[in-house]
């Protein structure tokens, strides 16, 4: 018989979006996420789905990337400091 999709609760995607802020790998992620669905009564969901959800996730999360602030450097929406932050991952020293 096959599977249905589970239906990811606000809870669900909370526990998604918590999980995979920093370096947590998606496969601990996936187990978290599966422990809280089966705490809360649910199946547990399928791997490739939480995959999906934390990819696109840390996508919506990441800041620019360096050719971003090159380009934004180059037309002056950006001050030429904002590449020495995304270089040295802070804010510059004077």
């Amino acid at each position: 018989m096959a599977r249905a999709a589970i239906r990811f609760t606000p809870g669900l995607l909370d526990v998604v979006r918590e999980g995979a802020k920093g370096s947590r790998s998606i496969a601990d992620v996936w187990r978290l996420v599966g422990d809280e669905a089966e705490r809360l009564g649910s199946a547990r969901p399928r791997y490739e789905r939480v995959r999906i959800l934390v990819h696109e996730y840390r996508r919506l999360t990441a800041g620019p990337t360096t050719a971003e602030i090159l380009l934004d450097v180059a037309f002056r929406v950006r001050p030429p400091d904002a590449l020495v932050d995304r270089v040295t991952g802070g804010a510059a020293e004077l």
